[in-house]
């Protein structure tokens, strides 16, 4: 349980929030909202989806599907932040619990998945097709008290970290035991 509970609540009050406006926006038929954020090719006219920069705590680098590639099982690493690359844009999608979120890249429209579903530390993390039922596929939000967050996978119950605390471009995403570094949080925008 959250130890932070005011903090938690203002983050879950944000992805919420981005629920809350992609919903309304799926009520006005035909219309599409106007947003300062770029959108996936599939979500324009759909919906009001916004997308942003993941940005590492340790690092100040932003997450990046690698070569911008739509291929399963891409590799999911840090560069240096560019909002206008497609491919470093994500949503956070609530799904199941009320604190549980899909991580959606901007260029494929695919999901932060943790390879195969591993239970093992330092398993890659990988953009794939989304799916519902995939709870390698989910992450518990859990704010720091730092203003940042970490992303808890539902099925292993270990934190996405850039590997081994990397500062340069090109480290890689991953899952790993959950530690007090900042490797592990991240923040929006």
């Amino acid at each position: 349980m959250f130890t932070r509970i005011p903090q938690a609540r203002s983050i879950l009050r944000r992805v919420s929030a981005a629920i809350a406006l992609s919903a309304a926006a799926l009520a006005l038929t035909g219309a599409q909202a106007a947003s300062a954020q770029p959108q996936a090719p599939s979500a324009i006219g759909t919906s009001a989806v916004t997308y942003d920069l993941v940005r590492n705590a340790n690092s100040a680098k932003c997450l990046d599907v690698a070569d911008a590639s739509r291929d399963n099982k891409a590799a999911i690493a840090q560069y240096t932040c560019d909002s206008g690359k497609q491919h470093q844009l994500w949503t956070l999608e609530q799904v199941g619990e009320a604190n549980a979120v899909r991580i959606k890249v901007a260029h494929s429209g695919k999901c932060v998945d943790v390879w195969d579903a591993s239970q093992d530390p330092t398993a890659d993390a990988t953009q794939y097709t989304c799916s519902a039922t995939k709870f390698n596929q989910q992450f518990i939000v859990e704010p720091t008290g730092s203003g940042t967050f970490k992303l808890r996978a539902r099925h292993s119950g270990q934190c996405l970290e850039i590997a081994g605390r990397g500062l340069g471009n090109k480290a890689k995403l991953h899952q790993n035991w959950c530690v007090n570094h900042r490797a592990q949080e991240w923040r929006i925008g």
